[in-house]
């Protein structure tokens, strides 16, 4: 691999890139082709950042589903300690 002038090195094999949108604009299956020196960047559907969690349609139910169930294991918890 070559080495730019700045010292960056970009390693493929640790990137995705994700397409968002609504099904009736980008179809069911939108694909994205992206290379960099030949090598494919993966496609994915989701992604966590910065603890949100997020999909290709811009829905929060995974994020919502996460959630709920951390609230839930936190309620149970502390059930144990409630009880007379």
């Amino acid at each position: 691999m070559n080495e730019p002038k700045n010292k960056v090195v970009l390693d493929v094999a640790k990137m995705s890139s994700i397409t968002f949108g609504l099904n009736h604009v980008l179809g069911k299956e939108p694909v994205l082709s992206l290379s960099i020196n030949d090598e494919s960047i993966q496609q994915i559907k989701g992604i966590k950042l910065l603890g949100t969690i997020t999909d290709d349609k811009l829905s929060w139910t995974n994020y919502i589903v996460v959630k709920t169930v951390n609230g839930i294991s936190v309620i149970k918890r502390c059930a144990k300690w409630c009880r007379h």
